[in-house]
């Protein structure tokens, strides 16, 4: 074998090691749940909606959040709402809300959404038509309605 080929080969293996690396360090940040996490353990396509209203109105929620030289396993085809989750292997830091908002790079956490703060105002979210405090921890499932909503004090 010629040089050559060992230099590929070396690359090669050099990006699948450095890979493997990013991949499985890459993780979600803080997000937390007091919800324990049931992982499907066979490929899903499951679709939860999600409604964001500040102060009244309602914020849309981009198309193709997760679309991209990379397509992200969590992700939005268009304006809807419509959150697809589509994995052939689930892990529970993925199927969290707050893995959602980290792959379209906004802020929500149990004090924040996006630059509103319950500093300022006070923070809800349902799911289903019920209270839920997860908030960034809430494990999402198929079908789920989930509405977060931020009122300003004044």
């Amino acid at each position: 074998m010629s040089q050559t080929k060992y230099a590929v080969i070396g690359g090669i293996a050099l990006v699948v090691v450095f890979g493997f690396i990013f991949f499985s360090t890459n993780n979600v940040g803080s997000i937390t749940s007091n919800t324990v996490i049931d992982v499907p353990k066979q490929p899903i396509h499951w679709h939860p909606i999600l409604e964001i209203i500040i102060d009244g109105k309602n914020i849309e929620i981009p198309e193709n959040i997760g679309i991209g030289s990379v397509h992200d396993p969590v992700h939005t085809h268009d304006n809807t709402g419509t959150i697809h989750m589509e994995f052939e292997r689930p892990t529970a830091k993925q199927m969290v809300l707050g893995y959602f908002f980290k792959v379209w790079g906004k802020k929500f956490s149990k004090e924040c959404i996006f630059d509103y703060c319950t500093d300022k105002g006070t923070l809800r979210m349902t799911v289903n038509g019920r209270d839920n405090n997860d908030f960034e921890g809430y494990p999402m499932k198929d079908g789920d309605q989930i509405v977060i909503e931020y009122q300003s004090l004044s």
